[in-house]
């Protein structure tokens, strides 16, 4: 058993490890792209810099164009998005805030809100603003983050609810099968698991969360090669 935990454990840490490499190595080629930018259009950087998660290049060119269209709530709402991305809390407020005070209903401004206490760990608050803002909108990404605020809660029955909410609503597939997966975890219903995620995998899906969760619940049951040769998947 020490050796399969082992093995387990360094396919997961390289996965890590390469996952890092991957994010520095893209940092490099986001610099070369920003400066073969300058003569394009804000639409066409925009694109490129959400395509490549260079969330402070695009929070740049966001609070240019806010600069130069001061009243733009979708400006606005882009901005924070984006500082909630880069997990800059105060920031995302800081424009936020006073947006929500003049709009009290804007749906999408209390869903960032919501967001943001989530990223705190408020639960409470998170909810409250993400309920309200289902209120006046009732989105998938909006019960996708209750799913989430649910299950942190323990509460998984309104949580596998909320996520099968989400998916009704055209919501990704099998990210929407993995956050359920995720919610059996949390009860250890390991076969369960195996039930939602084994098919994503052998029909080619090797997202990191996927095959982690996947290679959990296989070796929860006591099927430790299937677990190793699964987490090593990841390198596909």
């Amino acid at each position: 058993m020490g050796k399969a935990i082992n093995s387990i454990s360094k396919v997961i840490q390289l996965s890590a490890i390469l996952s890092m490499f991957t994010l520095v190595g893209c940092t490099t080629v986001i610099s070369g792209e920003v400066s073969r930018t300058a003569n394009i259009s804000d639409a066409s950087k925009e694109r490129l810099f959400n395509e490549t998660s260079n969330y402070q290049a695009l929070a740049k060119l966001y609070q240019t164009e806010l600069k130069a269209q001061p009243s733009s709530v979708k400006v606005r709402l882009k901005l924070v998005d984006t500082y909630i991305q880069m997990h800059n809390t105060i920031a995302a407020s800081f424009y936020l805030d006073p947006l929500l005070k003049a709009s009290p209903d804007n749906a999408k401004a209390l869903l960032l809100k919501a967001k943001i206490f989530y990223s705190k760990d408020d639960l409470h608050l998170a909810k409250q603003y993400v309920e309200k803002s289902i209120q006046i909108n009732n989105t998938a990404v909006a019960n996708v983050l209750l799913g989430k605020i649910y299950t942190r809660e323990k509460d998984y029955k309104n949580a596998i609810a909320s996520f099968k909410t989400a998916w009704h609503q055209d919501f990704d597939q099998d990210k929407s099968i993995n956050n359920i997966a995720v919610v059996y975890l949390a009860e250890k219903k390991y076969h369960e698991v195996i039930e939602l995620l084994y098919p994503l995998y052998i029909n080619g899906n090797y997202d990191k969360k996927v095959i982690n969760n996947l290679a959990y619940a296989l070796y929860s049951i006591g099927e430790k090669e299937k677990a190793r040769v699964v987490s090593q998947s990841v390198y596909r």
